[in-house]
């Protein structure tokens, strides 16, 4: 038997270009152009573990007498280059003084190469409902949605948000939110069972120790706006995991520029 361990570590960042249009008094329209860079170091860690006396029958390297029976094997690479381009439209459909809902579409191609890990490889649509209000300089905010996946192996999901902006000072302005994305159905990931050995005597041995659990992300986000003199916006953002669900990283942070013409 070999038992063998892998270990992937993967550093992702992302430059996206953000280019909103107001089509109508109540309708905007926008593109999302992000350059991705990804680079990833593996291990692969193996040792074989062998049944009986000696000599044992099979090694890496040495004799059967005096044989190797570990070797440890590494692996690097980068990529960079554009990701999945996003479109998306967003319809005003209510707003007074307090209070404003919207409806919101987008769609993400598969642009990036997901050989590359620059991109998905599959085609997103994600639709939401938002609903805002504004008590001063407190402004609550909520959305639910649906996002569709057309990969094969990834489930379509539930969306939902809720938290708020508050404005510390006329330049600066906190943002938190409680964000979550809620597996649709049982898992389209197959994973290999159990395999039963039955020489030279019976044994039962698992062969992969990914959990089988629901990919339920739960996230908490922690941000700042800074409004400067010439019109930029400055903005900052982490993305905390409040769950064990998922694949993801233990902080996600986010900085950027934003400026109105």
């Amino acid at each position: 038997m070999i038992d063998v361990n892998l270990s992937f570590d993967i550093d992702m960042t992302v430059t996206s270009f953000f280019l909103s249009y107001g089509l109508l008094d109540r309708v905007d329209i926008g593109v999302v152009l992000p350059i991705v860079s990804t680079s990833l170091h593996g291990t692969s860690d193996a040792q074989i573990v062998p049944f009986g006396g000696p000599p044992v029958q099979h090694f890496f390297g040495g004799t059967p007498t005096n044989p190797v029976l570990t070797t440890l094997r590494s692996v690097d690479g980068s990529a960079t280059g554009i990701g999945d381009i996003a479109t998306r439209v967003k319809v005003n459909l209510s707003r007074t003084d307090r209070t404003s809902f919207s409806v919101l579409g987008d769609v993400r191609f598969p642009t990036g190469s997901e050989d590359d890990l620059l991109g998905s490889g599959h085609v997103a649509a994600r639709a939401l409902a938002v609903l805002s209000a504004r008590f001063g300089a407190f402004a609550p905010h909520a959305n639910i949605g649906y996002l569709y996946r057309s990969g094969s192996f990834q489930n379509n999901a539930v969306l939902a948000t809720v938290g708020f902006d508050h404005v510390m000072a006329p330049w600066a302005t906190m943002a938190v939110d409680v964000v979550s994305e809620l597996q649709v159905g049982e898992s389209k990931l197959a994973l290999p069972g159990p395999v039963t050995y039955e020489k030279p005597f019976r044994r039962t041995i698992s062969v992969t120790n990914i959990p089988t659990e629901r990919d339920d992300l739960i996230n908490g986000s922690f941000g700042f706006k800074f409004t400067t003199h010439a019109g930029i916006t400055l903005v900052g953002n982490t993305l905390w995991p409040l769950n064990r669900g998922g694949l993801r990283p233990n902080v996600l942070w986010t900085a950027g520029l934003e400026y109105n013409f």
